[in-house]
Formats: structure tokens, sequence, C-alpha cells
């Protein structure tokens, strides 16, 4: 069973994406954080509890790829998935470099 963190701040994107990863009989339990300072707060008090985080660029609180290197500094790039509706085609570069 895994636990999964999803970042996403657009509701109904969310809570759609949410339930259907829900219904996946291998996850236990997910958990949505729709801000940058949800998400550290949650990483920084639980860091080895989650096995997939899937990651919007674009929520309040991140700039760039901000979120994405704190993830990183936390040891979990290596279990994120970025899913992002920016076109900024210098960050598919960088993510990659970074491990993601």
């Amino acid at each position: 069973m895994i636990n999964v963190l999803f970042i996403e701040d657009q509701p109904v994107v969310s809570e759609a994406t949410a339930d259907k990863i829900a219904r996946n009989p291998l996850v236990a339990e997910i958990q949505v954080c729709n801000s940058a300072e949800k998400t550290l707060a949650v990483l920084r008090d639980e860091p080895d509890r989650w096995d997939l985080i899937f990651l919007d660029l674009d929520v309040p609180g991140a700039v760039g790829l901000s979120l994405a290197m704190e993830i990183k500094n936390l040891g979990k790039a290596s279990v994120t998935c970025i899913l992002t509706g920016n076109p900024c085609a210098d960050y598919i570069a960088q993510i990659a470099a970074a491990g993601f």
C-alpha cells in the first residue's frame, strides 16, 4: 500500500484526480495540498510517509521551480512526478537535471 501526496491548487482538478487515484487498491491514503506552504509543512512533519508525490509547479507560494527544489532538498525528488501546464521549456531540462 502506498501513500500519495498530490499538490494542486485548482479544486476541480485536485478533487477529481484525488478521487481517481484513491480508487486504486494499492493506494492507502491520498492527501491534497493546495499551496507551497501546506506542502512543505506536510513533508517536514512526516517526510517518510509519502511513497509518491504528484506536483503541479504553479501553486500559491511557489515561484518557478522553488517548490520542486524544496522537495528535492527533502530527499523526495525520486518519488515525485511533476504534472503541470506550465509551458516553460527551460523547466523540463532543469527538472530532469535535478533528478525528478
